[in-house]
């Protein structure tokens, strides 16, 4: 690796402006872009070069990463007017990092590949912890040979590297993990209304439950904030929601009917509707008691 890399960075949300910043401690030049420039201000201070768009990033640097919300927001960043793809010089190679679904990277890639420019997906798992210290867990999909020219860069990203075979399959085993997480806290959701209108204290759900077939990670780190009433933000509603709209649109695009996946959604759009957007997705239990209590006052 060059002793002073350029690299791009283009989406500095939660998770982004800590693996920007993360780049930057270990010597990584790092080439900024996002719509809020109160985010690439925070980035500058501590080092990085702050471009006016997309198209510029892609210009200074050969390895472009991007970590933005859902995929129209990466259509236009990467093919839009000033995007990436105007930019983008022969044998670049862009990583998305966001979680956005495969068919936006398969289109992507496309219209790289007329330019010599190659594309990867890289969708993350655990959180917002994990983004600073370089512990990631980057699900990559694609070419080998690709993917093994950047490594070094996503090692500093992630400590584990999972190999999910051909470009989109990276998004495909994402949005496979966020369906089981995203379901499973609907399913506590309903536990709790159940626990709740019976009298029941979670800490008995939790001590019944824990070393069960039913345990979960939710179980020991979302019930307890239902409990405490703390909603800070870890994994933000709005995103989770996001996310299961994702592999519901999906398994409509293959004509797989995944009736989950769709019923728990339902429990996503009351929390949206109650105004929960930007909390943690445990308020997904706090506006199912809600709506419950609602419909029995009337």
């Amino acid at each position: 690796m060059d002793k002073k890399q350029q690299v791009g960075f283009i989406g500095l949300g939660a998770m982004g402006s800590l693996m920007a910043t993360h780049l930057l401690s270990n010597g990584i030049e790092v080439h900024v872009y996002d719509i809020q420039s109160t985010l690439c201000n925070g980035i500058a201070e501590k080092g990085g070069i702050v471009h006016p768009h997309p198209k510029s990033v892609a210009e200074h640097s050969m390895v472009i990463i991007c970590m933005l919300p859902n995929p129209s927001v990466v259509r236009s960043v990467i093919l839009g007017e000033n995007g990436v793809l105007e930019g983008v010089k022969r044998e670049s190679v862009v990583i998305d990092m966001g979680t956005v679904g495969p068919s936006v990277e398969i289109e992507c890639a496309e219209r790289l590949q007329e330019k010599g420019a190659h594309l990867i997906d890289a969708p993350v798992g655990k959180g917002v912890w994990a983004a600073g210290s370089g512990e990631l867990t980057i699900l990559a999909g694609g070419d080998k040979e690709i993917i093994a020219s950047v490594e070094d860069i996503l090692n500093m990203l992630g400590e584990k590297i999972i190999y999910c075979g051909p470009l989109g399959s990276g998004q495909v085993v994402k949005l496979s993990n966020n369906l089981a997480s995203c379901v499973n806290m609907a399913a506590l959701s309903e536990l709790y209304v159940l626990a709740q209108k019976n009298g029941i204290d979670i800490d008995v759900i939790q001590e019944a439950l824990n070393g069960t077939a039913a345990d979960s990670w939710h179980l020991h780190n979302s019930l307890p904030r239902v409990k405490q009433d703390e909603f800070s933000p870890g994994f933000k509603t709005k995103l989770a929601h996001k996310d299961l709209e994702l592999v519901v649109g999906l398994g409509e695009e293959l004509g797989i009917d995944l009736p989950v996946s769709s019923n728990a959604l339902s429990w996503y759009n009351n929390a949206i509707d109650k105004g929960y957007e930007d909390l943690d997705w445990s308020a997904l239990a706090k506006a199912a008691l809600e709506k419950v209590e609602s419909k029995s006052v009337k």
